[in-house]
């Protein structure tokens, strides 16, 4: 069994990452990652959203890291995967952040993180409740 095939198609999305450089100057570099689609399930989307409000940047980097195929960053002209450590020692809060909104906007659609109330499961809820009725 190929498990890289079992895990689905991989979806490529780049975003806009800025940071201030080695001069002190602002500076944007874009960022392509590229992620497994089936990963953006409704429970995956609320425990990364429950670490993002405890600034969790462990589990949020353990979290993603099982779904972040590769991306196109370096270190020092050197491959650099997205592994649980690299993401952990290397990346802040908020390029970790910049990955989840990339990644839910995927889910979404919308351009938008989804908050609680507009997540799969809530709607799915509602709907479940609706047919009871």
């Amino acid at each position: 069994m190929n498990f890289a095939q079992s895990k689905g198609k991989t979806v490529s999305k780049t975003f806009d990452y800025k940071y201030i450089d080695a001069d002190g100057n602002e500076a944007v570099e874009p960022i392509t990652i590229e992620f497994y689609e089936k990963s953006l399930t409704p429970a995956f989307l609320d425990s990364l959203m429950q670490y993002e409000e405890k600034r969790d940047t462990a589990a949020i980097a353990k979290h993603i890291s099982k779904n972040l195929v590769g991306w196109n960053l370096t270190w020092n002209d050197e491959a650099f995967p997205p592994t649980v450590e690299n993401l952990t020692e290397v990346c802040d809060f908020e390029f970790l952040m910049q990955i989840v909104t990339t990644m839910a906007e995927t889910f979404g659609g919308n351009g938008q993180k989804p908050t609680k109330s507009q997540s799969l499961s809530a709607v799915s809820a509602k709907s479940e409740t609706a047919k009871a009725s």
